[in-house]
């Protein structure tokens, strides 16, 4: 098991490595949740189909410095070794990757934000102990893109994508998914 005290660990199981307890520009995992709630509500809940530049660049500072910006691939394979994280989270990990990958999920990122947020008395308790599921390594082996934000914001509803994907890894606290899914999925 991957362990890093000053390191951050995530109601999701995630660990990340480059968020340290004492830094200066340390958030607290309410704090970080708190951020990107108000962005998932700005998004969702726009009036219009444009989203303001200003809320886009605001995102992005934040989405770089959340994953580590260019180390966002280490946080990933930190997570290799991490028997913290829930498994729906490593499988939508693995579909991360390959969607940067390839361009595409093999499943709508709404529905992921509902199945990771479903309570394990819903569905049964996570796979937890000796990892023995390798395809999040596996994914990483593969030609990916060096700039993974750049990639996300390029791709076809790529910054809603990003901003789930984030919500997902880093926000998951007691909350309900519905209340953040749009209708328009």
């Amino acid at each position: 098991m991957y362990r890093n005290y000053n390191a951050t660990v995530f109601q999701s199981g995630l660990v990340q490595p480059f968020i340290m307890r004492d830094d200066d520009t340390y958030y607290s995992i309410e704090e970080i949740h708190n951020t990107l709630h108000d962005f998932m509500e700005k998004v969702v809940y726009r009036r219009t189909d444009n989203i303001p530049m200003e809320l886009v660049n605001e995102f992005v500072k934040y989405a770089i410095w959340l994953t580590g910006g260019s180390h966002f691939y280490d946080v990933l394979i930190t997570q290799c070794d991490n028997n913290m994280l829930k498994d729906q989270t490593r499988d939508f990990l693995v579909d991360t990757v390959e969607m940067l990958s390839t361009g595409s999920r093999k499943m709508n990122v709404y529905t992921w934000l509902r199945l990771t947020t479903a309570s394990t008395t819903e569905w049964g308790a996570s796979k937890k102990g000796p990892i023995s599921d390798h395809s999040l390594y596996d994914a990483l082996k593969t030609t990916l893109p060096a700039n993974p934000i750049a990639t996300w914001l390029a791709m076809d509803g790529g910054f809603e994508d990003l901003l789930t994907t984030l919500y997902i890894l880093f926000a998951q606290a007691n909350y309900d998914p519905w209340q953040v899914t749009p209708n328009r999925v």
